[in-house]
């Protein structure tokens, strides 16, 4: 098989080809498999058709990040998003996401986070004496947000704090490539928490993979795309020669087969089964 991004070649093909899936295999932790990342990524096409018409290579880029960070895209998790950005998809790690690589991590004993809105009451004082109290009001959704905050613990004892006002958070929000699309209008407050918990976190101390997840979602934030750098084989598999070049929509005829294994996954998958 020639070059995955030769013309005509579509995503769902990308997808299926053995060499891409053996290099997302290499990439991903224990605890999620090529087969379950790969159904949340069909999933994640279905739910968003823009995906299909964005360059091969840029696709191949983001599924790339979501599975060196084990994070499941999509789907009721939310850890992470295949978010199109004009021509380019970008992978943006969700709130869960960062909070699930956080737990993992082997450094961190405990994450809070929080939004606060009008009304709630709210102290913090920094220092050497630290506090940081939060007393909810009204539900988050119909009051209004004011900022967010996380707290980071670690296991020897030390806190890391991050309060964001929501013009800082809005302020970050406009130079992200996903601004406009996906978890920032759907789950606008789950984003505000975890950019202050990306806060906190880029002060604690954090395993290789939270490191490197971090700083992607940081230059997604700043409007910059496709940080991820090919080995050799991958050069093979994606022809990033043709990142501008290759934007040839796939059909829905393209993607039928593999939204179908798609569902079979899901149906299988454990945690749907009644009372699971």
């Amino acid at each position: 098989m020639g070059k995955i991004t030769k013309s005509g070649t579509s995503i769902a093909q990308l997808l299926d080809d053995e060499r891409f899936q053996a290099r997302i295999a290499r990439s991903l932790p224990e605890h999620l498999s090529t087969e379950r990342l790969l159904a949340s990524v069909f999933g994640e096409l279905r739910r968003t058709p823009k995906l299909a018409h964005c360059n091969k290579a840029s696709f191949f880029n983001a599924v790339l990040q979501a599975s060196q960070a084990g994070l499941e895209i999509g789907g009721p998790l939310g850890h992470g998003y295949l978010i199109p950005f004009k021509k380019e998809v970008v992978f943006v790690p969700g709130y869960r996401g960062l909070l699930f690589l956080a737990r993992q991590s082997g450094e961190i004993l405990d994450v809070r986070t929080g939004v606060v809105c009008e009304g709630d009451h709210f102290v913090y004082r920094d220092g050497l004496s630290l506090k940081l109290e939060h007393t909810p009001f009204a539900a988050p959704t119909t009051a209004k947000f004011e900022r967010a905050w996380a707290v980071v613990t670690t296991k020897t004892g030390g806190q890391y704090v991050a309060v964001l006002w929501k013009a800082e958070v809005d302020k970050i929000r406009a130079g992200s490539a996903g601004r406009n699309a996906g978890a920032w209008t759907d789950f606008y407050l789950e984003m505000a928490k975890k950019t202050a918990l990306r806060r906190a976190l880029k002060v604690a101390p954090m395993s290789a993979r939270l490191a490197r997840v971090v700083a992607d979602d940081e230059a997604a934030d700043a409007g910059i795309v496709g940080r991820v750098e090919l080995e050799p084989e991958d050069a093979e598999i994606v022809d990033v020669a043709q990142l501008e070049a290759d934007t040839k929509p796939d059909t829905a005829s393209d993607l039928a087969d593999a939204l179908e294994m798609a569902d079979e996954l899901e149906g299988t998958d454990p945690s749907n089964e009644a009372g699971a």
